[in-house]
């Protein structure tokens, strides 16, 4: 180009692009021209420059050209010309280079004589006595007009660093430069996120999770397990190779802890380090600052064959004692005893910590501490996490002996072995056989579990009330063979739902568990509602709900109820009869109340008052007409004995007649009562 020459930019966007802006500057970046917008239509920009006349060449210039649509902005660079060659970076190759890449340089030239070479000059280092180039030589792109492409690459340089590069024209009037270029080489970082302990197939391992926060992929790399107990040095474990891992990727390394010593070791430091071997760089300067990742845990391990053991937690705050036979034969199983530290109940008031044996040389150890006993061995549990074949195991807790607040309550036979259920936050209690001479508390529990002693202040047993839904409903009464029984089970501390304490019995024979539904609420267990739909035939019945608190408080309800598949009315009366002026309840002074039992249900419910004359003065219809027992009104004040018109009966015998329908069916029946204010 040479002044006065019109210059034409041509420039493809995305469609949704609405209009692009041209800015023209020099090399420092100061603009020369007065930019506005311009429409981009179905994608395509076209705007023009006229290069000044009053400006003499040789000189470079800048084009800039910014797009925008309603959410994104789009911008393009290059260069030209005015009576000189014009250069311009197109990209590095790979275009984000890793630190163990060999790198190819492109760029694009416009020139206005003949070229008589190209390089590409980067500064690989610098020194006190100035900066060291690189000279690359280049030639042309056969895929892209006026592009040029070094011959040769340039070798891996040192990881992390900014590096800066150029490239240089010679033509017959002499040598031109770029602008300066520069490119970071990326380098992956290992960061140990998570780390993890899992049971499962009757072993435990040891779970890390492994991100490259880096910005490259890493190179296959080693990954070490290291243990360390008290006043030890670390040892090396396992080591295992993890393949490449791409930017931002995230993987599990799963380690065996079957080298780990099975024994009473105490607690342990497991630690896990990443690429010790130094595979490739990482980006952080420091290597622990994420390569590096501890967990520090009770691990307490015992092997127990088929003639049992004694295993004991390392404080030895408790003993388990696995029965005989309890491991097949032929077999080695793994158990454990780790403190677990304490857990806080929800809703269960009335039990209280108790301080443990190791109270008495170490204070700081919190009082009712937990301890989680188990087995490695998934056979040796069925599928209600109870041991097979009906075996326990025996737990010994031992408290305080010189905490005299301890030692004091001992007496109270109190102190009781509780097992935690983590889905209702509640501490269930098993039992407990206490030792005064010995200071301990024993009991054999049916589960693998965690485990503590609480002093059990509960004596309160829970209640448990009966309702029929859609019906009132009265110990002996009539219901529905179709019907639905409501229980409400309630209690202080939480009713026991985990150990199968709820049963419900009819006639003598156990319910099955499908004929009922418990709604549990893991966040409230002190009230469990029960629904009973019943499907029963004529006859008399007798219902027992059994259940018990989380404390061990037991109770059972006895109720009788009849199932009656004749249509009749039964039970009629009045209350009070005579009907008088003053009565205990100031409310009802001059009223009265008709009570009445269905054996079925009936299809409407009336009743009518007639004087000794046979005059009816009231009637009551749409009464209640579900099966069992009624009475009318239903409220607060009872019937003032007014007539139809409003005015009071006189005082006198009269007569009252219930009369109930059911299909083609009607039953009347008549009774007396009398008025007497």
């Amino acid at each position: 180009l040479m002044p006065s020459d019109t210059l034409i930019v041509r420039a493809q966007f995305p469609q949704d692009v609405i209009a692009a802006r041209l800015y023209i500057q020099d090399n420092a970046e100061i603009i020369l021209n007065i930019p506005y917008d311009l429409p981009v239509i179905n994608g395509s920009y076209t705007a023009e420059y006229i290069i000044p006349a009053s400006i003499q060449p040789p000189y470079t210039r800048q084009i800039f050209l910014a797009g925008y649509s309603d959410t994104d902005e789009y911008v393009g660079r290059s260069v030209f010309g005015v009576g000189r060659s014009a250069l311009t970076h197109i990209k590095t190759i790979p275009e984000n280079p890793a630190w163990n890449d060999s790198i190819s340089f492109m760029a694009k030239l416009f020139s206005n004589e003949e070229v008589l070479s190209i390089k590409t000059t980067v500064c690989v280092d610098s020194t006190a006595s100035g900066a060291i180039w690189l000279d690359l030589p280049m030639q042309a792109y056969p895929d892209l007009e006026y592009s040029y492409i070094t011959i040769n690459k340039l070798p891996p340089q040192s990881p992390g660093k900014e590096y800066f590069f150029k490239y240089v024209i010679t033509t017959e009037s002499g040598n031109y430069e770029s602008v300066l270029y520069s490119y970071i080489t990326r380098l992956p970082d290992l960061y140990l996120k998570d780390i993890q302990l899992e049971t499962t197939n009757s072993e435990q391992k040891l779970k890390v999770l492994v991100q490259n926060i880096g910005n490259a992929a890493s190179l296959t790399t080693n990954i070490n397990l290291y243990s360390q107990v008290p006043n030890s040095p670390e040892t090396l474990v396992q080591t295992l190779n993890i393949q490449p891992i791409a930017v931002s990727e995230e993987i599990w390394v799963n380690f065996s802890l079957e080298d780990l010593p099975q024994a009473n070791i105490g607690t342990i430091t497991l630690k896990v380090k990443v690429n010790v071997s130094g595979s490739f760089p990482e980006s952080h300067a420091n290597y622990n600052e994420s390569n590096v990742i501890s967990l520090t845990t009770s691990f307490n391990y015992y092997t127990v064959t088929n003639t049992g053991s004694v295993i004991q937690s390392v404080d030895q705050n408790v003993t388990c004692e696995i029965p005989p036979n309890l491991v097949p034969g032929g077999i080695n199983s793994i158990f454990y005893i780790n403190s677990v530290g304490t857990f806080t109940a929800n809703s269960q008031p009335d039990i209280y910590p108790v301080k443990l044996k190791s109270y008495d040389s170490s204070p700081s150890i919190p009082a009712s501490n937990a301890y989680e006993i188990r087995t490695l061995d998934p056979a040796l549990v069925d599928s209600t996490g109870t041991f097979i074949n009906n075996k326990k195991i025996k737990l010994t807790f031992y408290y305080s002996t010189n905490d005299p607040d301890t030692q004091n309550l001992e007496t109270e036979n109190s102190f009781k072995i509780y097992r935690w259920e983590d889905s209702g936050k509640k501490w269930i209690l098993q039992g407990g056989n206490i030792s005064t001479a010995e200071d301990k508390v024993n009991f054999e529990v049916p589960k693998p579990g965690i485990y503590t002693i609480y002093r059990n202040c509960d004596r309160i047993r829970p209640s448990i009330d009966i309702n029929v839904q859609e019906q009132e409903f009265t110990v002996g009464g009539y219901i529905s063979g179709t019907g639905t029984m409501s229980l409400l089970l309630s209690d202080g501390n939480g009713i026991d739902v985990f150990d199968n304490s709820i049963q419900l019995y009819l006639n003598g024979n156990k319910v099955p568990e499908e004929d009922y539904t418990v709604t549990i609420n893991s966040e409230d267990l002190n009230r469990i509602p029960i629904k009973y739909q019943l499907n029963l035939s004529k006859g008399t019945y007798t219902l027992v709900i059994d259940c018990q608190d989380v404390n061990g408080n037991f109770n059972t309800r006895e109720t009788q109820f009849f199932v009656n598949n004749t249509f009749d009315i039964k039970n009629i009366g009045n209350y009070p009869n005579p009907v008088l002026g003053v009565t205990e309840d100031p409310k009802n002074q001059g009223r009265t109340r008709f009570t009445y039992v269905l054996t079925d249900d009936a299809d409407e419910v009336t009743i009518k008052v007639y004087t000794v004359a046979g005059r009816l003065v009231k009637t009551f219809k749409n009464l209640p007409t579900g099966v069992g027992y009624h009475e009318y009104p239903r409220t607060v004040y009872g019937w003032d004995c007014k007539d139809e018109l409003g005015y009071y009966l006189a005082n006198g015998v009269y007569f009252y007649k219930v009369i109930a329908k059911k299909g083609n069916k009607k039953i009347e029946k008549t009774m007396k009562m009398a008025i007497l204010k």
